[in-house]
């Protein structure tokens, strides 16, 4: 069997409605073995979402299928179409035996709707198909099958364990068995004691993605920053999680600090219960008091959520003025929901992993969970 490569991942996903085997199957071209193709298969999961997101999808996809001896393979191959305009082919798959080759070119687009994938399909079709002549004569090959490879932009479906962890989290469902947490208390039947638990496997990771996406969103609007700046504070030697490098309004450079509380903490549920986002709330007057000394020459924004969604009035309004930058260079009105959707995403995925995390190193899942 082919490698199933239809996988949601941070960046990058594939969204075609068949596998790559199948549709080169349906054009006559034979898989090799399902082992030789593992590692590669790995390799894209881990690095499609990496810089040059084309290059190293289509440098993947051609290594794997490179691994069958019998597939004469060639990237980014120039052709002539029948009105005469040239054309620049991804990937070429032949199969001197059969006498049969394949067209492969792989896109990286946003999401729109569940038909886009065949759309892009069928695009490509047109813009390939009048190119087989002109490479059935290079290669000597007469049959020719163009097929077009959709790979979702965004990413933001996370694998089946973490979302079934965090619908369970939202609906209020048993999630796992009472057991004794990594922390030596005990975890409840609905998962809700890793959220505040004080060894929580997902708080540095979550504040980590945040904080990531942030800065890349930023740069992504041509606004370079830095996590972490050492310097600021010389006081106290406190460091916000980051610093614009030049000035984001009235002269001065923005700086950021967030933090992801639990609507659900025995400390916050009284106010959580009764008003949306309090705990988060409260978390920005904490930070506002803490950075207080560097109000004066930085615009200083506590980025506060919460682990059950709500965020802080001062985290929307950064959302949003960032948002309104990018839909400004990319002309997409989209930009704002897409960015934060990805917060969310990285929210719900700390939330998975603080419960997971909860788990003994030599306790077997399948005892624990209910999932």
């Amino acid at each position: 069997m082919w490698p199933r490569i239809r996988h949601r991942l941070p960046g990058i996903h594939l969204t075609v409605g068949e596998n790559l085997g199948k549709n080169l199957t349906q054009a006559g071209i034979e898989p090799a073995p399902k082992r030789n193709f593992r590692p590669a298969g790995k390799r894209l999961n881990r690095l499609s979402y990496a810089g040059g997101q084309h290059n190293t999808v289509r440098s993947l996809i051609a290594a794997s299928i490179r691994q069958n001896a019998s597939y004469e393979v060639y990237e980014e191959i120039g052709c002539v179409s029948s009105d005469g305009s040239t054309r620049r082919a991804n990937i070429i798959i032949i199969d001197r035996q059969k006498d049969k080759g394949v067209i492969l070119d792989p896109t990286i687009r946003f999401e729109m709707h569940e038909q886009q994938p065949q759309e892009v399909c069928r695009e490509k079709q047109v813009i390939y198909e009048p190119c087989c002549q002109h490479l059935g004569a290079q290669y000597h090959i007469t049959h020719w099958t163009v097929f077009g490879l959709m790979f979702g932009a965004r990413g933001t479906i996370p694998r089946s364990t973490s979302f079934k962890i965090a619908m369970a989290l939202r609906l209020g469902c048993k999630l796992c068995q009472p057991h004794q947490c990594i922390c030596v208390g005990i975890a409840d039947i609905y998962g809700y004691h890793a959220l505040s638990c004080a060894r929580s496997k997902g708080r540095i990771p979550r504040h980590t993605s945040l904080n990531d996406i942030i800065k890349r969103s930023l740069t992504s609007c041509g606004i370079p920053s830095l996590l972490e700046p050492p310097g600021i504070s010389r006081a106290d030697g406190k460091r916000p999680d980051g610093l614009t490098l030049i000035p984001w309004s009235r002269g001065k450079s923005l700086i950021w600090d967030s933090t992801c509380v639990d609507t659900l903490a025995p400390s916050h549920l009284p106010n959580t219960s009764r008003r949306a986002a309090s705990a988060a709330e409260l978390a920005v007057k904490k930070k506002v008091n803490k950075y207080a000394h560097l109000l004066d020459n930085y615009i200083f924004v506590p980025f506060a959520v919460e682990t059950f969604g709500p965020w802080s009035h001062d985290a929307k309004v950064l959302v949003s003025q960032i948002g309104q930058i990018l839909i400004s260079i990319t002309g997409d009105r989209r930009c704002t929901t897409y960015l934060r959707q990805r917060l969310s995403i990285a929210i719900q995925l700390g939330n998975a992993m603080s419960v997971l995390g909860t788990l003994p190193e030599s306790s077997p899942l399948d005892e624990l969970f209910l999932l």
